[in-house]
């Protein structure tokens, strides 16, 4: 696995660096901070077009990373993996939390279909991280 894949993937990072993983701030600073570190430009509620990504990694002019955090319905979670794709990233993230009506292998089936190829991230906060077409 890619290691700034990796890295992204890594939930127990993300469970102790924020307190509450249901305040998006908090979460959107968190990636956002890892971003910087990594060497990218992060931009927080980054907006192209009619996209908007809760946090994005810039490498130049290209995006390398697009996360959104969504916890919403799945409905939301389908608008906020459409939103990835159309910024084009090498890396697209949802950070999301899964219940009985929702479960997380319906949230990657769906990254399957809409992001075939590239290296799409399910972070589930009730649950584990999950890497789709590496």
């Amino acid at each position: 696995m890619d290691p700034v894949a990796r890295s992204i993937a890594d939930l127990r990072a993300l469970r102790s660096a924020v307190q509450n993983p249901f305040d998006r701030d908090a979460v959107k600073e968190y990636f956002c901070k890892m971003g910087d570190d990594l060497g990218f430009k992060s931009v927080k509620n980054y907006r192209q077009s009619a996209a908007h990504i809760d946090c994005a990694w810039k490498d130049g002019t290209s995006i390398f990373a697009a996360i959104n955090i969504e916890y919403g319905s799945t409905r939301e979670i389908l608008g906020a993996i459409a939103e990835t794709l159309l910024v084009h990233p090498e890396i697209s993230v949802i950070v999301t939390a899964s219940n009985p009506m929702k479960p997380v292998d319906h949230i990657t089936t769906a990254m399957r279909a809409i992001r075939p190829g590239n290296t799409n991230i399910v972070l589930d906060v009730n649950g584990r991280a999950t890497v789709v077409n590496e």
